[in-house]
């Protein structure tokens, strides 16, 4: 199995340097990035990466695309700058060799029918996905924790997926955001197995996303690999779990070992 870990923007050059050894040993053989605000920890972030990359050739990298409240793509106030973040945030992935782009659809509105959020997505994912894929890309679209929040509903994302049309527009299924959400688990699998191609796993206790170790929690976690073995998933798992250090990392890949093999 192949097993990856998320690097958020904050991440010191202290903090790769722990990652080489991981690499090294074989523990992980993928990792998820992100796009920094500012230009000048882009460009940090951006030579850390590349050191990474320049000793591990094989490595494969993911991109989480900008996400939260400041690049919400279901608002109409300021969208043409978070579409062009969107887009700039794939510039930044070419430089790595990204393949797959991690995707948040944004917040929506009482007063406003999600099905005019539906079609208004469609839209917007025709434009990034024909972006994307002049760079050779594709985008993931995952599901999210609240009703507050576009493709919490498995229908949803499968939906917008259906309307956009497009082979490069995908599913990335995030377990912690379903163990949260008003929707069994595994449902997201069930409808949308034939779209998935990254996983996000992290453990809570059903009330709100901690991004804890697996096992530490209340998510079914022989239920879903089985479930995977089921559909034959056979790609990436990000290990999305909040961390201190490298001894961290080792024992979330030791546990999530522990669990995929009941």
């Amino acid at each position: 199995m192949k097993k990856c870990f998320t690097i958020t923007a904050l991440r010191t050059t202290q903090d790769f340097q722990g990652y080489q050894n991981l690499l090294k040993d074989g523990i992980y053989s993928a990792i998820e990035v992100f796009f920094p605000d500012s230009e000048e920890d882009r460009d940090v972030y951006q030579k850390n990466v590349l050191k990474l990359l320049s000793a591990f050739p094989g490595l494969e990298v993911i991109m989480h695309l900008p996400f939260g409240p400041n690049n919400d793509l279901c608002n109409d106030e300021g969208l043409l700058s978070t579409i062009q973040k969107m887009k700039a945030g794939m510039d930044f992935a070419a430089k790595f060799a990204v393949k797959k782009l991690t995707l948040h659809l944004g917040y929506v509105k009482k007063d406003r029918p999600r099905a005019e959020y539906i079609l208004r997505a469609t839209a917007i994912m025709k434009d990034l996905c024909d972006y994307a894929d002049g760079l050779g890309m594709t985008v993931m679209i995952e599901n999210m924790p609240t009703e507050k929040e576009l493709g919490c509903n498995p229908e949803e994302i499968f939906e917008i997926i259906r309307r956009t049309g497009k082979p490069n527009l995908k599913f990335i299924f995030d377990i912690g955001h379903a163990h949260v959400a008003p929707f069994a688990d595994l449902s997201y699998l069930s409808i949308l197995k034939d779209f998935l191609c990254h996983l996000h796993l992290s453990d809570n206790h059903g009330v709100h996303d901690e991004h804890r170790g697996l096992g530490s929690g209340t998510i079914n976690f022989p239920a879903f690999f089985f479930k995977l073995r089921e559909i034959g998933y056979d790609q990436t798992f990000c290990l999305e779990i909040l961390h201190k250090n490298e001894a961290d990392l080792r024992s979330f890949a030791a546990a999530f070992d522990r669990l995929a093999a009941l």
